[in-house]
């Protein structure tokens, strides 16, 4: 018998160990701070030092006052979830963590995760570098988890705030785009409208007489990862102009970012208003279809973590209730997940899963989800009497389990003549058969799906009468 007790107990202790972990590995005040516990542990003065820090900053400053504090709030998460690494002897200062945090909280300003998570690791270079002996000059660069940037352009980026050039920027859409594919922890609302941007904005990239536009720089003709990456840079530098010359993509990106980039006054909150009154058929949000492109919040994982947790425990505590072999029980998981691969067209067609895991989804999750549903309704609702099975004994003798204090009784380990349940002939009971018990004999009832549901057992000889079956 399982001890639920000592489960309950295990995952209380790994979670307390994990909460441990959190505590050592970024410090306490982070722990808590990730709760949102801000104001207990963020001193005035640090807000004013990083105020300061963002006082020539022309989207910092225009922000309400709660929008500033949000602003700090969000850009001190970021900071302290994020190594900062000096390169080529570049001592790191806090000033360089809060302008690069900064360009980071800017760009997510309109999302709810805003933490770029994939991102872990940020070198800072003095000027432009060199990742590799053979690779071309660089002065940012984002791969897997980090990040490279030259501080000499970064700064550059942001003293001509009008320009269309900002570095930082850059690279951190880079990693926003990233963090789709890198892991799970991503804003939700972005990866559902990406893809209407990939789909829209992308098709006039592969226009050549729209490529060509003066207004974006030519680097964004190189690929359409550094075409959204150029676009950023043009929408919070010069978004006037932006939207001027290119009306559609820059309220295609109004709405991909979630912020009104022109109303700095209400914090850049975008609402519906900004979409009904503008004059280029951009569709209001809410009627843009949910894409599982790259967004994995579908029923589907439910599903599967439920029929991942549910299959074996179904079979530990059930399987024993029944008078049904194991392949029996195997073949019924088998062809209900047989029918969950019928569900192909809709998950493809809707880019929710693929391949082996759709493959997966439908037996652990699909397949394993009904049959166990199907089994318990099967132990719950009887549809018929109780009826009996006798079955000849070959042999019995007393079962015993060893621990800590020694061997443990447990029950009689029963060897029947013909195959029965599991296509075992061996059976473990609790009850202890006389020496002249000859049959043991089973009440069952069917159940709503037709497997026999044992209701209890009996010893007998061959000397009583016979049983009804």
């Amino acid at each position: 018998m399982i001890n639920f007790v000592g489960i309950i107990a295990g995952a209380l202790l790994l979670m307390l160990m994990y909460l441990f972990y959190s505590a050592m590995k970024d410090g306490i005040f982070l722990l808590l701070y990730s709760l949102g516990i801000q104001k207990l542990f963020v001193k005035k003065d640090v807000r004013e030092r990083i105020a300061v820090y963002l006082k020539d900053s022309t989207y910092f400053t225009p922000l309400s006052a709660e929008g500033k504090k949000k602003f700090i709030d969000r850009l001190l998460v970021f900071m302290i979830n994020k190594e900062f690494i000096g390169s080529k002897s570049l001592r790191v200062t806090e000033e360089m963590k809060v302008l690069i945090s900064a360009s980071a909280t800017q760009l997510t300003f309109g999302l709810t995760n805003y933490k770029l998570e994939t991102l872990e690791t940020i070198y800072i270079f003095p000027e432009t570098f060199f990742l590799h002996k053979r690779s071309p000059e660089y002065k940012g660069a984002t791969k897997g988890n980090k990040m490279f940037l030259s501080w000499k352009d970064f700064k550059e980026g942001y003293a001509n705030p009008n320009d269309s050039l900002n570095l930082g920027l850059h690279e951190m859409t880079h990693a926003l785009k990233l963090s789709l594919t890198l892991g799970q922890q991503y804003d939700k609302h972005f990866a559902n409208r990406i893809e209407y941007w990939e789909n829209i904005v992308l098709e006039k990239f592969k226009n050549p007489s729209r490529r060509t536009n003066i207004f974006l720089r030519s680097y964004a003709n190189a690929n359409p990862e550094e075409f959204f990456a150029v676009c950023v840079e043009a929408f919070f530098e010069n978004p006037e102009q932006f939207k001027k010359e290119l009306p559609e993509i820059f309220h295609l990106l109004t709405f991909l970012l979630n912020q009104n980039i022109l109303d700095g006054a209400n914090d850049y909150t975008l609402d519906k208003a900004h979409f009904e009154t503008n004059m280029y058929n951009i569709p209001i949000p809410t009627k843009i279809k949910r894409s599982y492109k790259y967004s994995t919040n579908h029923w589907s994982i439910y599903i599967l973590i439920a029929g991942c947790m549910c299959a074996l425990p179904t079979f530990l505590f059930l399987i024993g209730d029944f008078i049904f072999p194991y392949i029996g029980v195997l073949l019924l998981f088998f062809c209900i997940g047989c029918l969950g691969l019928l569900q192909k067209r809709y998950f493809f067609e809707r880019n929710i899963l693929s391949g082996k895991f759709f493959v997966f989804y439908a037996y652990a999750g699909f397949g394993s989800c009904i049959a166990s549903l199907l089994l318990w309704m099967n132990f719950f609702i009887p549809v018929s009497e109780i009826k009996s099975e006798k079955h000849k004994i070959i042999s019995y003798h007393s079962e015993y389990s060893y621990g800590k204090g020694g061997k443990r009784f447990v029950g009689w380990r029963v060897e029947l003549e013909d195959e029965f349940q599991f296509n075992n002939k061996v059976l473990t009971m609790g009850s202890k058969p006389q020496q002249n018990d000859n049959y043991i004999v089973f009440e069952y009832r069917y159940g709503i799906i037709g497997i026999k549901k044992v209701e209890g057992y009996y010893f007998t000889t061959d000397a009583d009468e016979p049983i009804e079956y």
